[in-house]
C-alpha cells in the first residue's frame, strides 16, 4: 500500500495524514528530555505517529523496539536497542528538517530552535509497551538510558493497556504533560484521509463512498487501512470489507473497554446510558459515581472520549456502537 495507507514502520511526515498538531505537541515535549507517552486504543495511529516524528528529526538514527512478544527483563530491551542503532546510518540535513517543520505549521524561527535542540540526538521508540511483562522493566530501562546514553537520547513510549500504563504514570514521570492521547479522526478528516489513500493507490472512490466507509468504521486509521487492503489488493467490495473490519475493530474495542473497566466497580449498562443520554455529549459529571468518573477519565486518556468546549463527547460512530454493545444498551 502506498501514500497515507502505508505501513506504520514506513511512516514519515509526508505520508502521515491529519496529525500535524500531534507532531508539534510531541516535539515540544521531547525537548524536555523526559520520556513521552503516546497512548490510545489499538490501531488509532500511535506507532505511525512515533515513527513519523522520529524519522523527521533524526532520520534513520532511531531505534524502533516493538514489544511483539513481550520482554521479561531490561536486558532484552537494551540488546534490541543496541542492535537497531548499530544498523542505522542515515541522517537529516538541517534544511530538510526545517522545511518539513514549516510544512506542518511551525514558523522558521521555531523550526530553527527545534533543530538546535535535537542536534546529534537519538530517539528510542518503545512500541506497544503494554506487552512488557511489568512496568518495573521499563522503569529500569529508562534509568539505563539516562545513565548510559546521556541527554541527547529521547524516548517515546506507545501503549494501550491501562494497567501497565497506570503503573508507569504513577512511578515514572507521571506528569500528565508527558502524555499525549491520540484520538480517531473526525468525519471530515477521516473522509479526506479515505479519499486520498484510495486515490494514491490508483483506486479512486467517490466522496459518498468515503463517507459510507466512515459511517461503518469511524475514524480509526488502522481499521480504515485494513479495509482498504481487502478492497484494493484482494478485490472485495466496499460493504464486505468494511463490515469485516467493523467486526474486528468492535471486538478489539470491547476487549480494551473490559480491560479498562476491570480497574473499577462500575455497572456498565448504567454507565453507558449516562454517556449517551444527551446524544453522547457529557455535560455534567455530578450524577456519575466516583468509580464511573475514574473510568471516564481513563476512556478520555485512551481516546474513546474527547474533551470539547461543552465537556466531553463520544463523536466516533464505531466507538458509540462498541460502547452500546459493551454496555448492553439497545
Amino acid at each position: 500500500m502506498r501514500g497515507v495507507f502505508q505501513e506504520d514502520d514506513r511512516k514519515t511526515t509526508d505520508n502521515l495524514f491529519g496529525r500535524d498538531e500531534e507532531i508539534q505537541n510531541i516535539l515540544s515535549k521531547l525537548i524536555t528530555r523526559d520520556p513521552v507517552f503516546i497512548v490510545g486504543y489499538r490501531r488509532v495511529g500511535k506507532s505511525s505517529l512515533a515513527h513519523a516524528v522520529s524519522n523527521l528529526i533524526v532520520g534513520d538514527h532511531f531505534a524502533h523496539v516493538y514489544c511483539e512478544s513481550g520482554f521479561n527483563n531490561t536486558g532484552d530491551i537494551i540488546n534490541r536497542v543496541k542492535d537497531t542503532l548499530n544498523s542505522k546510518i542515515e541522517t537529516r540535513t538541517k534544511s530538510f528538517v526545517v522545511g518539513k517543520l514549516i510544512e506542518i505549521g511551525l514558523s522558521k524561527t521555531k523550526a530553527d530552535r527545534l533543530i538546535q535542540e535535537f542536534e546529534n540526538s537519538t530517539i528510542i521508540i518503545l512500541d506497544e509497551a503494554q506487552r512488557v511483562t511489568n512496568s518495573g522493566i521499563i522503569d529500569d530501562f529508562l534509568t539505563w538510558v539516562t545513565k548510559h546514553l546521556g541527554s541527547t537520547t529521547r524516548v517515546i513510549i506507545t501503549g494501550s493497556e491501562v494497567r501497565l500504563l497506570h503503573g508507569l504514570f504513577k512511578r515514572i514521570h507521571g506528569n500528565p504533560n508527558r502524555i499525549i492521547t491520540i484520538y480517531p479522526f473526525e468525519q471530515k478528516v477521516a473522509t479526506d484521509f479515505i479519499l486520498k489513500g484510495f486515490e494514491q493507490n490508483d483506486f479512486p472512490i467517490s466522496r459518498e463512498e468515503a463517507k459510507e466507509i466512515y459511517s461503518t468504521l469511524g475514524g480509526t486509521p488502522g481499521a480504515i487501512i485494513a479495509a482498504a487492503e481487502h478492497i484494493i489488493l484482494e478485490g472485495e467490495d466496499i460493504d464486505t470489507a468494511t463490515e469485516r473490519e467493523k467486526t474486528t475493530e468492535m471486538k478489539m474495542m470491547i476487549e480494551e473497554l473490559n480491560n479498562i473497566a476491570s480497574e473499577y466497580t462500575v455497572e456498565t449498562q448504567s454507565f453507558v446510558k449516562k454517556l449517551s443520554i444527551n446524544e453522547w455529549q457529557i455535560y455534567d459529571l455530578s450524577f456519575f459515581t466516583e468509580d464511573e468518573k475514574k473510568l471516564l477519565e481513563d476512556l478520555i486518556r485512551f481516546g474513546f472520549i474527547k474533551p470539547n468546549e461543552k465537556g466531553y463527547i463520544v463523536y466516533d460512530p464505531l466507538i458509540r456502537e462498541a460502547l452500546k454493545e459493551w454496555g448492553g444498551v439497545i
